[in-house]
């Protein structure tokens, strides 16, 4: 990646910090943000917009990022 580009990328960003049991976005959010987790973990549940007999569940952890 150009240096450029990646100065321009590091200058947005915004740190966050969120609490145990904390919700970070709901499914039915619209997202139009990345997490980079830089320090613990973060649970990712979905059931697919409520679709019965749908459940998926996973974890991020340090150096992970999603969204």
């Amino acid at each position: 990646m150009d240096e450029r580009l990646l100065d321009a990328i590091c200058e947005r960003l915004k740190p966050s910090l969120y609490t145990e049991c904390t919700y970070v976005l709901r499914e039915v959010d619209p997202v139009d943000e990345m997490l980079f987790i830089i320090h613990g973990r973060l649970e990712s549940v979905t059931t697919n917009g409520g679709r019965s007999g749908f459940f998926n569940r996973g974890f991020l952890k340090e150096g992970d990022f999603c969204g």
